[in-house]
């Protein structure tokens, strides 16, 4: 069935079927003049058209019948690399269009954690101000985050804000608020998982499918355009990653938030170490997008 529909088309072409009666034709006159069928052929027809081409006459036939296939062919070969162009710039649109949503869902990533790291030190409790230093505050490179935590702490302790009922009020006043701005965050966070990978999914099926068809057009690139598939598969990769850090720090502080008592400098460091390293993987990701887009637009234009 399949080897009929691909041979098919080819019964549709007029010289082919030309072809063919003209072999069919000079067979048959062959065989009738080899075996004496026809012993005698018109005058004029004999003067213009010797036995000889008469007898090989089937060749033409068979010339035109091959040239009505040639062409057929490389007719059914363009329309074949034109539909699959087609097909294959639909998938590229589509994937196009879903590193833009991550463009999109990384920004609101940045705003979200700038939302919380601003919570977590612009309320009014002195208590996390301490707890919770500025950049500024901690711009001194060469201190690292555990003893910055452990300073804190000393501060804080040396302060007595910690027996003062008034600044602990206020201080799980801001736990409260910044646990209710979590939850908020967390609904819009939960449209931008993709635990099965399909909903942000880089597709290739087509191109898989219709890429030794491509291999032939000879102005295509498919160096080019496969390593802007990898850097699209690639950035899908970071910005999973870039979700993971920011939804284990998020997990970090509702942690805090949550707690009815004081904490201690461990969950301190685990909330500002995952606040880092969340902020370096949405802002390179950010980033790389931003620099890669354009170009994956230019080379994907077929």
């Amino acid at each position: 069935m399949i080897l009929f529909s691909s041979i098919l088309p080819y019964f549709t072409d007029p010289l082919i079927w030309i072809g063919l009666i003209l072999l069919l034709v000079f067979l048959l006159i062959r065989y009738a003049l080899n075996n004496k069928i026809i012993t005698q052929l018109p005058g004029r027809l004999e003067a213009e058209l010797p036995r000889k081409v008469l007898k090989n006459g089937f060749l033409l036939g068979l010339l035109v019948t091959v040239l009505g296939i040639t062409l057929k062919y490389h007719q059914l070969n363009k329309a074949e690399q034109s539909h699959a162009l087609n097909l294959i710039q639909t998938e590229i649109n589509n994937n196009l269009t879903t590193i833009q949503q991550l463009s999109q869902n990384t920004q609101t990533l940045l705003d979200s954690h700038q939302t919380i790291s601003n919570a977590l030190r612009s309320g009014d409790s002195r208590i996390m101000k301490l707890l919770f230093p500025t950049t500024e505050q901690t711009a001194d490179k060469a201190t690292q985050l555990s003893q910055k935590v452990e300073k804190s702490f000393a501060v804080l302790k040396e302060s007595n804000l910690l027996k003062n009922k008034t600044a602990m009020n206020v201080f799980n006043s801001n736990k409260n608020q910044i646990n209710t701005a979590l939850n908020l965050i967390n609904q819009t966070l939960a449209s931008m998982q993709d635990p099965a990978g399909e909903k942000y999914a880089i597709k290739t099926q087509i191109w898989q499918n219709h890429k030794e068809v491509i291999a032939q057009l000879d102005d295509f690139d498919m160096n080019a355009f496969e390593n802007s598939l990898n850097s699209m598969h690639a950035l899908k990769s970071q910005y999973n990653q870039a979700l993971k850090d920011n939804s284990d720090y998020f997990f970090e502080v509702s942690n805090f938030a949550e707690h009815n008592t004081f904490v201690g400098n461990g969950i301190i460091f685990k909330i500002m170490s995952k606040e880092k390293q969340s902020l370096i993987s949405l802002s390179k990701l950010n980033a790389d997008i931003k620099t890669l887009l354009p170009q994956l637009k230019r080379q994907q234009q077929l």
